[in-house]
């Protein structure tokens, strides 16, 4: 029977082949670094930390993973000759009118244009690189509402102020005492995970800048979310002491 990956907040997989659900309960199973510290350092371990982290759930030959490993999986069932076919349930809204008033350096552009490839992706540059530029000309291009989540009232400012440099228009904030949605919305992680109804629904588009944090339990329940068609993120730093960064 062929299997069926219906892609929303997340992968709904069904009638997956036992090789398949062994493959995702090894690739999405990690040391969890809090158990694992606990007990290098002899400290006592409550029956609320596990041992293992698990990014997946399973029942039978169901199966629920995240967005981004979706492509590994497709990538396995290709080369091992697995039958599928893709549901995509995706938010993709009425197409905006953006502008992008400036012009990217060449590595810039070449950067920009490698993620514009790929509906899920990570920009991973050096401080001082200009990540905020080329993800807002990523949005323009895109020219879906997209919401940018910072997690600090600083990240949260610096958006609104390059926002309005590089497209002309101004953005809605989500945090510091304010909520107000636009066609580019930035919002500060601990607010939008308590608006969660009011949001998910409104964007097509999420940018998560400084990403490398994503494995902090309000960022990943926060992003589970929403349907969005467009994942982007951020980071200077994509290597995680914890060895989380690739959840």
């Amino acid at each position: 029977m062929k299997t069926t990956f219906k892609i929303s907040k997340g992968v709904i997989c069904t009638n997956l082949p036992d090789e398949a659900i062994r493959k995702i309960e090894k690739d999405l199973s990690f040391p969890n670094p809090v158990y694992v510290n606990a007990m290098n350092q002899g400290r006592y371990i409550s029956s609320d930390i596990p041992a293992e982290l698990e990014l997946f759930e399973i029942e039978k030959s169901k199966a629920w993973i995240p967005r981004g490993y979706i492509f590994y999986l497709i990538r396995w069932m290709k080369e091992h000759n697995h039958k599928y076919k893709v549901k995509d349930h995706t938010l993709l809204l009425k197409p905006l009118n953006l502008k992008f008033k400036g012009e990217l350096r060449p590595y810039q552009m070449d950067a920009a244009t490698d993620m514009l490839s790929y509906p899920i992706g990570v920009l991973d540059a050096n401080t001082g690189s200009g990540k905020t530029v080329m993800l807002i000309y990523i949005i323009v291009q895109r020219q879906q509402p997209a919401l940018i989540i910072v997690h600090s009232k600083e990240l949260l400012y610096q958006w609104e102020d390059r926002i309005l440099q590089f497209t002309g228009e101004s953005c809605g904030l989500i945090g510091d005492g304010k909520f107000k949605i636009k066609p580019i919305t930035v919002g500060i992680i601990n607010t939008i995970k308590n608006k969660i109804s009011e949001l998910q629904d409104k964007f097509g588009m999420i940018i998560v800048d400084e990403v490398h944090k994503i494995a902090a339990t309000s960022y990943m329940d926060t992003l589970q979310e929403f349907p969005a068609k467009y994942y982007q993120g951020a980071t200077a730093t994509s290597f995680r002491r914890d060895g989380l960064g690739h959840t």
